[in-house]
């Protein structure tokens, strides 16, 4: 699933869902959140984001994204805005970051983000 966000008649923002583990379909990694650099700050991210976690948690997905996609440089100020929409980092996998279906307040179970973190191994 991708959703778009039109700016002006030459930039669009991105954001990717995919569904990366067959047997785990309530499982989506977001593979992408692209957002033109002199376009960030503006709400941008903001849109994209609420709308896929309103659609996450309508269909009841756990969401995550592997952290090692982002530069260190914005890693922080990128971490700071997946908490805003109840993101966490998995202490069994610190580059991984999972959102629970409704933004509840806790992490899904071990077994999954170690089965992910698996994944992510393999590739």
């Amino acid at each position: 699933m991708t959703i778009y966000k039109k700016i002006d008649s030459y930039n669009v923002a991105v954001l990717e869902l995919l569904t990366p583990i067959e047997h785990k379909p309530k499982i989506r990694l977001i593979s992408r959140i692209q957002i033109p650099e002199e376009f960030r700050g503006k709400g941008i991210g903001t849109y994209l984001m609420d709308t896929i976690c309103q659609i996450a948690d309508r269909q009841d997905y756990v969401m995550y994204i592997h952290l090692f996609q982002i530069q260190k440089r914005s890693r922080k100020r990128f971490i700071s805005f997946l908490n805003k929409y109840n993101f966490y980092i998995a202490y069994v996998a610190p580059d991984i970051m999972f959102r629970l279906p409704g933004g509840k307040d806790s992490l899904p179970i071990v077994e999954e983000v170690l089965e992910i973190k698996k994944y992510l191994e393999e590739e």
